[in-house]
């Protein structure tokens, strides 16, 4: 429920005479949202990691030949990732592009896009029970051993291989879990043989994305091209669908200007912001204004940086039980209170506080536990 009030200055008659500032008159919108304080059980997250030809490049081209390769160090990366999920989160993985039939051949076998998951979720639940807990810990190592297994080749099927994961019913199951796809790549998708775009009708509407920028093979003139808006069309989709996508670029090719655009594209229509308390959280590049960072998508040149990256996906990923988002942000922060059963409860260290960025509010540990089935209601008078 939301009201607006109008606050202004009022200036009364009398004997005297006063020199006022004028001031503009402020409106409030106030909200109210009643929930009730509930577990917040672990998300369900598909990894989706590109395995395609640039992959098993050097991550520093001007480097020598012993050094490490994109997918060496996004193999470490995810073995970091993975130890930390754990029992975190709800872990399952594809890869793209699949192997090739024995009969395909050229650009037809490099672009499969991913119909099968090699390590699918745990099995739907609606409880995080011991039983529940063992099994995320064994599709997180499940997981990480594929990745290890991992070769590099072929194309960046990257829509295709999306529209595949919306099919997935674990990831649209009534289990009252958040759904991510969380899409490791190092570079632009392309693959579609239905692309508007014709490398030989307009070049520069095609933008090559093949390794050595020439796309004028029939088998590449269409497939070759810069699959940008069929791809964002499928985040969309999943987005419909409930699930969110989370996108991360890695290696030096998706710090380029126009693979962040289109990285951003996808981060966007895939509806997780980037959260942030000030600019150094949101990366080179990227302000945090009001609690947001500007940029959504993520890039990590090495394999340092990318173990951060995924390491910040994952505490995003898994909110304090806790925590609730407010419907508005407050005009003050004295603006915000809460009732619990119908009674006001006085912010403070053993009840309740509200975060720094004055997005979400939290409950204390003890409190939050004591009051679970409790209908809570949080009211905020925030700036229109």
């Amino acid at each position: 429920m939301r009201r607006t009030i109008f606050l202004a200055t009022l200036s009364a008659l009398s004997c005297q005479s006063y020199q006022f500032e004028p001031v503009a008159p402020v409106t409030l919108v106030v909200s109210d949202e009643v929930f009730e304080l509930a577990p917040v059980l672990k998300p369900n997250v598909m990894l989706a990691v590109d395995r395609s030809g640039s992959m098993g490049g050097q991550l520093d081209a001007a480097c020598s030949s012993t050094c490490p390769t994109r997918l060496s160090e996004l193999k470490q990366a995810v073995a970091s990732f993975t130890a930390l999920a754990d029992d975190r989160v709800r872990l399952g993985l594809t890869t793209f592009p699949r192997e090739p039939g024995p009969t395909l051949t050229g650009a037809e076998a490099s672009c499969q896009p991913a119909n099968d998951v090699r390590v699918a979720l745990p099995v739907a639940s609606r409880v995080d029970d011991q039983q529940a807990s063992q099994a995320n810990r064994a599709s997180a190592s499940q997981v990480n051993a594929a990745v290890q297994a991992l070769q590099a080749a072929g194309g960046t099927p990257t829509g295709a291989t999306l529209a595949f994961l919306g099919t997935r019913s674990e990831l649209r199951a009534s289990d009252f879990r958040n759904d991510f796809v969380l899409l490791l790549t190092d570079g632009l998708p392309n693959c579609n043989e239905n692309n508007p775009n014709d490398f030989m009708q307009s070049a520069s509407a095609c933008r090559c994305q093949t390794g050595g920028g020439d796309c004028s093979g029939n088998d590449v003139r269409r497939r070759g091209c810069l699959d940008a808006d069929a791809t964002v069309e499928q985040v969309q989709a999943l987005h419909r669908l409930g699930i969110k996508t989370i996108v991360v670029g890695f290696g030096a090719d998706t710090n380029q200007v126009d693979a962040r655009a289109v990285l951003e594209q996808l981060a966007r229509a895939g509806g997780v912001p980037r959260t942030c308390a000030s600019d150094g959280d949101c990366g080179a590049g990227s302000a945090c204004t009001s609690g947001r960072c500007d940029r959504w998508a993520f890039q990590a040149s090495n394999r340092v940086e990318l173990e951060q990256v995924l390491t910040t996906v994952l505490s995003g990923l898994t909110p304090a039980t806790c925590t609730r988002a407010l419907p508005d942000r407050p005009f003050t922060s004295g603006a915000v209170s809460l009732l619990v059963d119908g009674a006001r409860v006085a912010r403070g260290p053993e009840t309740w506080s509200l975060s720094d960025d004055q997005r979400s509010v939290t409950l204390a540990p003890a409190f939050c536990e004591a009051n679970h089935g409790a209908q809570l209601h949080l009211r905020v008078a925030g700036s229109p």
